[in-house]
């Protein structure tokens, strides 16, 4: 959950992570970001919201649908399931060592 509260010293913001959330436990969690966006401070980038800009006309559409064919141009893998486990992008294994 993201709260953002408007303090007197300026716009702080605060997140808090929790997994298996029920609709009872989406007002505790509200407040609990909203504690922690309090307690964050005011944020040094944080900037008024735009006015004065009217909504673009399909604001209200439905969002466009799409699948992993997307990524068939620059990504050709990406686009095509794999018959098996593919690694992660970036990943890497460490083995700690002492000396």
């Amino acid at each position: 959950m993201i709260a953002t509260v408007d303090g007197s010293q300026g716009a702080a913001s605060g997140v808090v992570s929790r997994s298996a959330v029920t609709a009872a436990d989406l007002e505790p969690l509200v407040r609990a970001a909203e504690a922690a966006a309090r307690g964050a401070g005011p944020a040094e980038d944080a900037q008024p919201l735009v006015t004065g800009v009217p909504a673009s006309p399909d604001f209200t559409d439905a969002p466009a649908e799409t699948d992993s064919d997307v990524f068939a141009a620059f990504a050709p893998r990406s686009a095509t399931p794999s018959p098996g486990p593919v690694p992660a992008a970036g990943s890497c294994t460490a083995s700690p060592t002492t000396r």
